[in-house]
């Protein structure tokens, strides 16, 4: 399992996995720490967000590693930069990485760095519904979901430079990156895990992906046990796959699902190696 630094699309950007703990303060805890520096709630700048969200990636990338693949990482940037351009919000960059993890669960962290497990990948059948998964985590970035909440929980004071903050104070950069990586543990709420959804399906739409794909893929989670392992987090931290269906469904359309090309570029990740 290799750490971070040789992943070429995120060597740049990232530090470390190896040097970042996977456990991280709860929301308790992360609010305690950051009500030091309330003074008002305040908006994160997209430059404050892409750099929290490259702790809470490097974050993820320590605790599960990542599979190292050019090739793959290649396709699986080509389809999420391809999804991203109809996400709304094109003015940062996003970034695209598969988790060395057989448990089934795709992660947003802030500012665009998006990330699907070999697991998820392994229930996948093709293109459509891989970029389907990517769709509805652009969705939470392009939402600000986990923005929003640090505002709404009040844990940056108004005024504050939240990258000279994280650089400065590391207990206050240990809070802002446990909260985050608290929401993708433990879910978004039911209104922003919906809104994703309901964006993930128009994304795929103007991309041109068959929208179907996306109820199909879920009709295949809502078969699997609740009690297995590798399930178990994405069932607990998400809506019932039925009704995610009940929702979506009527909104999806048909459109193209590039079966062949999936099977060429994954089926490498999904052999064991």
């Amino acid at each position: 399992m290799k750490k971070l630094s040789a992943l070429a699309v995120l060597t740049a950007l990232l530090p470390a996995c190896a040097q970042l703990p996977m456990s991280a303060p709860d929301a308790a805890t992360a609010i305690t720490i950051g009500s030091k520096f309330v003074s008002a709630a305040v908006p994160m700048s997209d430059a404050e967000e892409t750099a929290l969200g490259k702790e809470v990636a490097a974050n993820l990338c320590a605790g599960f590693g990542y599979r190292d693949d050019a090739a793959a990482s290649k396709y699986i940037n080509l389809v999420g930069q391809t999804l991203a351009r109809h996400s709304g919000r094109a003015n940062i960059a996003y970034h695209f990485a598969l988790l060395d993890s057989e448990t089934v669960n795709a992660y947003a962290a802030p500012g665009g760095y998006i990330f699907v497990t070999k697991g998820a990948l392994k229930l996948m059948e093709n293109e459509a519904e891989f970029a389907a998964a990517l769709a509805h985590e652009i969705s939470h970035v392009s939402s600000r979901h986990i923005a929003k909440e640090i505002q709404k929980a009040n844990l940056v004071g108004a005024g504050t430079d939240v990258i000279a903050l994280m650089a400065k104070d590391k207990s206050q950069a240990a809070a802002l990156t446990g909260f985050s990586t608290d929401i993708l543990f433990k879910g978004y709420s039911r209104k922003d895990e919906e809104e994703a959804d309901a964006k993930a399906v128009e994304i795929l739409k103007a991309a041109g992906y068959d929208s179907v794909a996306f109820t199909n893929f879920l009709e295949r989670l809502a078969s699997q046990k609740a009690d297995e392992p590798r399930f178990m987090v994405f069932l607990k931290t998400h809506p019932r796959p039925e009704d995610r269906i009940a929702r979506i469904k009527p909104k999806t359309s048909t459109g193209r699902k590039n079966e062949a090309r999936f099977i060429n570029a994954t089926s490498k990740l999904k052999s064991p190696r």
